[in-house]
């Protein structure tokens, strides 16, 4: 999917899902999409909303300006997810490649790494507003404080999509 610019706006938003709402997604591969902000995923609907990711995989997502994977502005749990190889084409290593956040976020048992942009590998960042909580995660590079529960500087060795049995690649 490739999200278009549409008239009056300035960039075209959340290349596979764009949304000001909660959102629940689950079980799902979100992959080859792209956009200016959040190739893969736009969550945009501010505190009031309520959005999770589970044992999901959001990866090969390209976005011209910031943040390949998923661009956050809601309250946001990851879980048992993969976030990887997502890049960022032109834009500023401090909206991360893989998540971007504006807002607290919390990370369970999931993995970031792998993620690019110009100025080099930044998978997670956050804005002045944005705080990270969870635990067993692996993150490779982040600008964004994290928990001391949550391991990082270690690269996964994590390989592309492929089939590797069950209804998704993974």
């Amino acid at each position: 999917n490739t999200a278009e610019t549409a008239t009056g706006m300035a960039y075209a938003l959340g290349g596979g899902i764009s949304t000001p709402g909660d959102v629940t997604i689950a079980n799902t591969t979100i992959s080859a999409n792209r956009a200016d902000i959040g190739g893969g995923l736009r969550l945009s609907g501010g505190m009031q909303h309520v959005s999770s990711i589970s044992d999901s995989t959001v990866s090969g997502n390209i976005a011209a300006v910031s943040t390949g994977g998923l661009w956050n502005k809601t309250a946001l749990t990851i879980s048992n997810s993969t976030l990887a190889f997502n890049l960022t084409l032109h834009g500023s290593g401090l909206r991360g490649a893989a998540v971007y956040t504006a807002t607290p976020l919390t990370l369970e048992s999931s993995i970031i790494a792998g993620n690019g942009g110009s100025d080099g590998a930044n998978d997670l960042a956050g804005g002045p507003a944005a705080t990270a909580s969870g635990a067993d995660n692996l993150v490779f590079k982040s600008s964004l404080m994290l928990p001391m529960s949550t391991t990082t500087g270690v690269c996964p060795k994590l390989d592309v999509l492929a089939d590797n049995g069950g209804p998704t690649p993974t």
